[in-house]
């Protein structure tokens, strides 16, 4: 391993592990980021309110977002929650 790797290794990244709609995800987590210890409570609360909407809206088969926008979100949890849920939707 290179000192470039050694380093990258102790400060880049923590896996952590979620679920979202039934679906396990697993994300690796700069040290240097909000929340790199874990998914933070808002972010799971916001989650859990988007997995309702998005129930709601599939049971009054009203429409459905046709791409996702995820910028300069932090670790990018809700992006990668909601681009893994949502496979057919373009992701940015």
């Amino acid at each position: 391993m290179t000192e470039i790797e050694a380093v990258a290794k102790a400060y880049g990244s923590k896996t952590v592990g979620f679920r979202f709609k039934g679906i396990d995800l697993t994300l690796s987590l700069s040290h240097g980021l909000f929340s790199s210890y874990d998914v933070d409570s808002g972010t799971r609360l916001l989650l859990r309110v988007l997995s309702h909407h998005i129930d709601e809206a599939k049971s009054q088969n009203q429409g459905l977002p046709s791409s996702i926008l995820d910028a300069g979100s932090g670790t990018g949890v809700i992006g990668v929650a909601l681009g893994t849920y949502f496979q057919s939707l373009g992701y940015r």
